[in-house]
């Protein structure tokens, strides 16, 4: 007999949905679904390089209503936060911080959000995650994970040796220099 996870994604077990997790969103966002430990079922995630901080959805993150209670509890008192939207408009929310461990992909890691109501997505990865764990990202796919594929995936492009420290000048390439801002670059990803 199906359980009741299979039954909510069309039959799929939970190392088969997998496949789903990383998708090109017709807006041409990066979302990716994944798990949150303490929640029966997967979440919407948006990678966004826009926001300021990592959030989450109240509607999605109340559904664990004792995990929720708690957040309540402990920021009881912390008044408010201001805080400008995608639109431009400026709200002004509780502020409820909630810590939350997230999966997807290969990446797993437990990250503090600001709990604020939304539509569309349950959890916004904004500046702080990708500053903290630098993922690797496809923008084209759209693939993303904690590591970058392996080297038959990519080219590997180098007209520096790694050996060269300063200014770029070797004794075998007489005259050749480099500005200092590309010193360590030796790969280029995707150039057609």
């Amino acid at each position: 007999m199906m359980d009741v996870w299979e039954a909510r994604h069309g039959g799929l077990a939970p190392e088969s949905l997998r496949t789903l997790e990383s998708r090109k969103s017709s807006d041409r966002m990066l979302v990716v679904h994944g798990r949150v430990w303490g929640y029966e079922y997967p979440f919407r995630f948006l990678i966004d390089s826009g926001a300021s901080k990592n959030f989450a959805r109240r509607q999605s993150v109340a559904r664990n209503a004792d995990k929720f209670a708690d957040a309540l509890r402990e920021n009881s008192g912390a008044g408010l936060v201001s805080m400008r939207l995608a639109n431009g408009s400026l709200v002004e929310v509780p502020r409820v911080l909630m810590d939350l461990s997230v999966k997807f992909e290969d990446l797993d890691n437990t990250e503090r959000f600001i709990v604020l109501e939304m539509d569309k997505y349950d959890l916004i990865l904004g500046m702080p995650w990708l500053e903290k764990h630098e993922p690797w990202i496809d923008w084209r796919g759209k693939p993303i994970g904690a590591s970058r594929p392996a080297l038959s995936d990519r080219a590997l492009v180098s007209h520096v040796p790694t050996s060269v420290k300063s200014k770029g000048v070797r004794q075998d390439r007489q005259g050749a220099s480099v500005p200092e801002g590309f010193m360590g670059v030796t790969e280029v990803f995707g150039v057609p």
